[in-house]
């Protein structure tokens, strides 16, 4: 170094003068030296960008700086004029950001419950491999169509509840209970939720839980019961059912005209 302000003493942690006469090899991190090596050598334009680097203190404290270098002359030799702005901060916050999305992106994937992450206008940008399933449509393949699409066309008064939580102005209580058509064009019951991730334009996470079996059990139970009362209906027998633990008799209707 040849020149150095105090802006750069003080990023660094050097004194007045101290980093003149230093080899630019002990302020820039071994890592990103070669780097910056190659830029200066096949770089032939005067201004050039290098990017944000890793760059050491006195105390060989690790921080990151967006570096540029400008080609000069200095006394009639060439030179190069180093601009480095410390974003130590901004590096660390982006990092902590990454960290998080990646857990919450595995978090996301192993769910069980069914669950997609819904655009601001409601279409699709993911769904785990439990929707995917749950819908029978390839993960990628949901990514851009709205959601509200799958809902059955029968069921335009769910659709429009949710569509109202889109919007910001949910009156129905949520879960909603509805139908979706799936891929192969059958049916599945769900209770659906949507959540804002954050701001009005952050997107939704919706969780969508599967009634289908419990929805086949109650329906397979109403039709054997109303087969049931056909049966009870049509014979002309006396018929009783005693419930031996409550000790309760139920009786049909013939039973009473014989008595």
């Amino acid at each position: 170094y040849i020149i150095v302000n105090a802006a750069a003493e003080r990023v660094f942690g050097y004194g007045p003068g101290e980093m003149v006469g230093l080899e630019a090899a002990l302020v820039i991190d071994e890592s990103a030296h070669q780097t910056i090596v190659d830029a200066i050598a096949t770089q032939s334009t005067d201004f050039h960008y290098v990017g944000t680097i890793p760059m050491r203190r006195k105390d060989r404290q690790l921080i990151y700086c967006d570096a540029a270098f400008q080609r000069i002359e200095q006394d009639g030799e060439p030179a190069l004029l180093v601009t480095a702005t410390d974003v130590t901060g901004r590096v660390q916050v982006e990092r902590a950001l990454e960290r998080s999305e990646s857990l919450f992106r595995d978090g996301f994937e192993r769910a069980t419950v069914p669950t997609v992450i819904l655009d601001a206008a409601g279409c699709f940008q993911r769904a785990n491999a439990a929707a995917a399933a749950l819908l029978r449509i390839d993960a990628d393949a949901l990514v851009g169509r709205a959601f509200l699409d799958l809902l059955d066309s029968e069921c335009e008064a769910d659709a429009e509840a949710l569509r109202g939580h889109l919007r910001g102005e949910g009156s129905v209580p949520l879960p909603v209970a509805t139908r979706l058509r799936r891929g192969d064009g059958e049916f599945a019951w769900v209770l659906a939720s949507v959540a804002p991730l954050g701001g009005p334009e952050s997107g939704f996470l919706a969780e969508l839980v599967d009634q289908t079996e419990l929805h086949h059990t109650i329906q397979a139970l109403r039709e054997s019961e109303e087969r049931l009362a056909f049966a009870l209906d049509a014979t002309t027998d006396g018929i009783w059912d005693w419930d031996v633990q409550s000790g309760r008799i139920v009786m049909n209707a013939r039973w009473f005209t014989m008595l």
